[in-house]
């Protein structure tokens, strides 16, 4: 029964409605118990349907639902639930308090997916609309058990952009305030979802919003609160950027104080920031990442040496010569494989060298090339014998070809 719906897309769109009906009304005479899964798989097609024969279809796959023993409408009605925006407009609001009114005949513990579909739905409803169903899913997740609340308060707070400028504070905050009910790990996704709608409220109130999520994240185990600080690293881009460099700040205090073991991985996060994200705070965001570099494990600070490595050319001129060198000097202490990334990636910042510094340069990463095994030399070798014609003189090119040739690789 399952795989007919599936063909019912590839059936002329004339037909596809009746076939629909035809296959709703099979699973109505299966056993009670067998129907739920069909049904799911059933509406999940929905979008396939004309919109202007939707809404009869609607009804009668949640009369059917409502036949269905308790403990199985879940999975049918959340599909539902999905597909209220192929409704035609007018019709959306009715058929979303037909949802509403249905999920709410559930045991509590089965409304948690309906009620993170319906969130999904809210900036589909006319505008009016919006805010009370806003209201009213927040108000239902509210009378969940603290585990059920994570997926719906994360649809609600992906919707915050689409509120009304005067009420995104008041969004943010409300489901801010229920984050703290929930299991650490459920907390920690819902914070970093909230990060990112710090940048749909109003520019004066994103600094202390975000500020609001730094502290929360320090009630966190590590583990999820290094994943929150990456994410937050993430969302700095979309903050109004008077905001970004505060944010990036505030994000590195909250890297910086996790374990060694758990800060790598933050911090090359926000080594991705760098950029016009933070202009004109490039340079003291790079050096500041760096001199966290050099407190980090030679094990783990590959990856962010490397995203460092990437992020030079992003400096202004005065900030390359230095920033390269500091990368250059850090990379010999690191095992061979990062090293060997390391080395490769900087090959590629030669031509953003002062002329006078360029050689010594390609010989102090043909140096540290060729302290490496076999295995790992030759990725920096070959990107070096690519960048010769960086070299804008003609002598050190020469020179170049030889120290290579030195090194057993062959230029063409």
């Amino acid at each position: 029964m399952a795989s007919l719906s599936n063909r019912i897309a590839k059936l002329p769109a004339s037909t596809r409605t009746d076939a629909f009906d035809s296959v709703l009304d099979q699973i109505a005479r299966l056993p009670v118990d067998h129907r739920s899964q069909p049904l799911a798989e059933l509406l999940s097609g929905m979008e396939h349907l004309s919109h202007f024969r939707l809404l009869p279809t609607f009804n009668r796959a949640l009369d059917q639902i409502g036949r269905l023993p308790v403990d199985h409408h879940s999975e049918p009605l959340t599909t539902l639930a999905r597909e209220i925006k192929r409704l035609q407009d007018a019709h959306r609001p009715p058929a979303i308090g037909r949802v509403f009114a249905r999920m709410e005949q559930l045991p509590i513990e089965y409304r948690s997916q309906p009620l993170a579909a319906l969130a999904r739905e809210i900036d589909w409803l006319p505008y009016a609309h919006q805010q009370p169903t806003f209201n009213r899913v927040l108000a239902e997740v509210g009378q969940l058990r603290a585990e059920h609340r994570g997926e719906p308060l994360a649809a609600l707070a992906d919707s915050i952009g689409g509120r009304p400028i005067a009420e995104r504070l008041s969004a943010f905050d409300r489901i801010f305030n229920q984050a703290r009910s929930l299991p650490a790990e459920r907390h920690g996704q819902l914070l970093g979802t909230l990060a990112f709608a710090v940048g749909e409220l109003p520019a004066d109130e994103q600094q202390p919003a975000l500020g609001r999520i730094v502290r929360a994240a320090r009630d966190l185990p590590e583990a999820h609160r290094a994943k929150l600080v990456g994410t937050l690293a993430d969302a700095i881009g979309s903050l109004a950027p008077p905001e970004r460099m505060q944010a990036f700040d505030d994000a590195f205090n909250a890297a910086s104080d996790l374990p060694e073991q758990q800060r790598g991985e933050p911090l090359r996060a926000l080594a991705d920031v760098i950029g016009a994200q933070l202009d004109p705070e490039r340079v003291p965001a790079f050096n500041a990442l760096a001199g966290q570099a050099e407190r980090l494990p030679a094990n783990l600070r590959g990856p962010l040496l490397a995203a460092l490595a990437n992020r030079i050319t992003l400096l202004p001129g005065a900030g390359h010569l230095p920033a390269f060198r500091r990368i250059l000097n850090q990379a010999e202490s690191l095992p061979a494989q990062d090293r060997s990334r390391v080395l490769t990636i900087l090959t590629h910042e030669l031509d953003r060298l002062p002329r006078a510094e360029q050689l010594p340069a390609f010989d102090d990463i043909s140096d540290q090339a060729a302290q490496l095994p076999a295995e790992h030399s030759n990725a920096p070798l070959a990107a070096l014998a690519s960048s010769l014609s960086f070299l804008r003189s003609i002598t050190d090119r020469r020179m170049a070809k030889i120290r290579l040739a030195e090194l057993g690789h062959r230029v063409t």
